[in-house]
């Protein structure tokens, strides 16, 4: 997976080393995601610097 956040100017990738029985994405990918944004500080849709979760 590929992630290319052209605004701030973030590339993130990632290979799973077992693959999930889903199409896009899967709950892990989706957390390491987040963690990524979290550790440098950009908020996601509904959420504020710093501060993860869902």
């Amino acid at each position: 997976m590929i992630v290319m956040d052209l605004e701030r100017h973030l590339t993130i990738s990632y290979v799973m080393n077992r693959m999930a029985p889903v199409i896009i994405g899967s709950d892990g990918s989706e957390a390491y995601i987040r963690a990524i944004y979290q550790a440098v500080g950009v908020p996601l849709s509904g959420e504020r610097a710093g501060v993860g979760g869902r």
